[in-house]
């Protein structure tokens, strides 16, 4: 309760995606806490589905509804890809990024020979999540591996990549997507639900559930009855 916050020694510092939805072609750097704004149909929930088509805590399903139409298009061709790269950089215990990942770390024995380095010799992780159409399986499949470099402007698809990634590599930084219009009230209720699970194990000493007995609390949910 005093205010101190546990960085976890990594950050995920930009994301760039590629024909995936209504998003063509974009790049966003990434902050600790990072505020989408925009008009309906502005592709702020594009940009959430493809975070947690990359890194999602679920099994996301794939169709051609999730890569780029243009407008004069009736159906998307089946030789279009949608990428998505996310990239990880190594933070100290203050949230600050740093060089390299510190030897013994978690993350460095997780990812090992996936972490790389960029220009200036700075380690980091990309992940690269592509979606194309499979002739064999008749649909749509996703594949996720290692960035070994990180191209810069337009040309940023031509980076190489190197090993596979593993569903157990992704698991500890799996991003929950939850819908507060949609998903809220299911996650209250339901006991087996991520949200259940994330408040029911905190972990916390006497004294601090006490302090947080004592605040105010207000509900704003008020239609879940």
């Amino acid at each position: 309760m005093n205010g101190t916050i546990n960085y976890s020694g990594i950050k995920l510092t930009e994301v760039r995606i590629k024909n995936f939805r209504s998003l063509k072609n974009i790049r966003l750097d990434l902050d600790w806490l990072t505020i989408l704004i925009g008009e309906n149909n502005s592709g702020k929930t594009s940009f959430l589905d493809a975070l947690f088509a990359s890194i999602g805590a679920g099994r996301h399903i794939i169709s051609a509804n999730d890569v780029f139409l243009e407008k004069e298009e009736r159906k998307v061709p089946k030789d279009r890809e949608a990428t998505i790269d996310i990239i990880i950089r190594p933070t100290n215990g203050d949230g600050k990024l740093v060089d390299t990942f510190s030897e013994g770390s978690f993350w460095l024995e997780l990812w090992g020979e996936g972490i790389s380095q960029d220009d200036l010799e700075n380690d980091f992780v990309g992940i690269r999540t592509q979606i194309k159409w499979d002739s064999s399986k008749g649909e749509y499949v996703i594949s996720r591996h290692f960035l070994k470099d990180i191209k810069s402007g337009q040309s940023w698809t031509d980076s190489e990549t190197k090993s596979p990634i593993s569903l157990s590599q992704i698991e500890p930084i799996g991003l929950y997507l939850l819908d507060a219009k949609r998903d809220i009230k299911d996650e209250l209720q339901s006991h087996s639900s991520f949200w259940s699970k994330m408040v029911s194990e905190l972990d916390l000493d006497d004294i601090s559930i006490d302090k947080f007995e004592e605040l105010p609390f207000v509900c704003s949910f008020c239609s879940l009855n």
